[in-house]
């Protein structure tokens, strides 16, 4: 009886050993100002199954914390927005792991700068008034303003009259003042 719990006890305490969990841990700051960088994502992957990840995110003190880590080698990635990713190799063997303050330094990497290109409405129907925008419509440096309105839709120049949905044009405004008076024949 003595001989198999002293197997028993043995066998639990192997098992203990070998079944003990550690925690890993560590601070995140910005090189220039030393403040805690807050939401970085951190992965942990075990470095012979890089399958098997956790993830985490730094707290508002920078600080990230991995738990219930079994004994092995592990592959650590930081990553910030704007900042230079960060990938080190972590052995956890018999004991919890604090990696104390890890500084981040900012990316290099730049975007080219970016070209905004808005569209013009070229239209715009206002109550009883249709209004056309002239940068809309593409003319020649050298064209006349009949050039202009014979592109724009709907509106047909006949005989020096123009006419706009089958009806005579009676004025035309350019920046809401009077450009042209049409005076029907």
């Amino acid at each position: 009886m003595i001989k198999f719990t002293l197997i028993s006890l043995f066998t639990y305490l192997a098992l203990s050993v070998t079944a003990q969990e550690y925690n890993l841990s560590g601070v995140l700051k910005d090189s220039a100002n030393n403040d805690p960088l807050i939401g970085a994502t951190i992965i942990l992957s075990n470095e012979k199954d890089t399958t098997s990840k956790k993830l985490t995110t730094s707290n508002l003190e920078g600080l990230f914390t991995f738990n219930n880590l079994v004994n092995g080698d592990y592959l650590l990635k930081i990553r910030y927005i704007g900042y230079q990713t960060i990938t080190v190799k972590q052995q956890i063997n018999g004991r919890n792991i604090d990696l104390g303050i890890i500084i981040l330094n900012p990316s290099q990497d730049m975007l080219d700068a970016v070209e905004v290109e808005g569209k013009v409405l070229p239209v715009v129907q206002k109550g009883d008034t249709t209004q056309f925008n002239a940068n809309a419509f593409k003319t020649n440096p050298d064209a006349t303003t009949e050039d202009l309105v014979r592109k724009m839709p709907g509106v047909v120049v006949e005989n020096g009259t123009v006419k706009a949905q089958g009806e005579d044009v009676q004025q035309v405004l350019v920046d809401g003042k009077p450009f042209l008076e049409m005076i029907p024949h």
